[in-house]
């Protein structure tokens, strides 16, 4: 179950926010990958409280600070701006992946909320004769 405050959290970021934050993400899989870490080791080497938090901070689910980025690159031996470096084609891909998926996300609540309008409208039309 997601607490409120990460609810409230996806709620208020914007799509540019949610891309560049599963960019970011990505890029730590990936050089955790190559270098052969688990999710484990990488937060114990990092000092951070748990695995689960890596894969949050890899999926994109949670915001991830610059005291902890800097944590992580230095556990990977690497500096922190290739967690920034979007430049690369993989990068790109991850970011087009991310976009389309989002967008496909949006897509489907908009479609669930046309709905729920369409109902809300019915049921207003229902009372309004009610009341006659």
């Amino acid at each position: 179950m997601k607490s409120k405050s990460r609810t409230r959290q996806k709620a208020n970021d914007t799509l540019e926010v949610i891309a560049l934050r599963k960019s970011i993400g990505g890029r730590i899989k990936a050089a955790r990958e190559e270098r052969g870490f688990t999710q484990e080791q990488l937060a114990e080497r990092a000092n951070l409280t748990a695995g689960g938090r890596v894969s949050d901070y890899e999926r994109g689910q949670y915001r991830v600070g610059l005291e902890v980025l800097q944590r992580i690159a230095t556990a990977m031996n690497i500096p922190i701006s290739e967690l920034f470096n979007f430049e690369d084609s993989k990068s790109s891909q991850v970011d087009r992946k991310v976009v389309r998926d989002r967008v496909n996300e949006l897509e489907s609540e908009i479609e669930s909320l046309t709905d729920q309008v369409g109902r809300v409208r019915k049921n207003i039309d229902r009372f309004k004769k009610s009341i006659k």
